[in-house]
């Protein structure tokens, strides 16, 4: 059971992880839920 929890917890941090990137404006690091195309584009 605790073997799980441990492969289910870094399984999440490595998604959470992949999905960061740093928001030019502030300077700071932010997850990122769609592309900057994307951003740009939705305003």
């Amino acid at each position: 059971m605790v073997g799980r929890f441990a492969i289910l917890t870094g399984t999440i941090a490595l998604l959470l992880s992949a999905g960061c990137a740093v928001n030019p404006v502030t300077g700071d690091e932010e997850l990122m839920l769609f592309s900057p195309e994307k951003d740009v584009e939705l305003g």
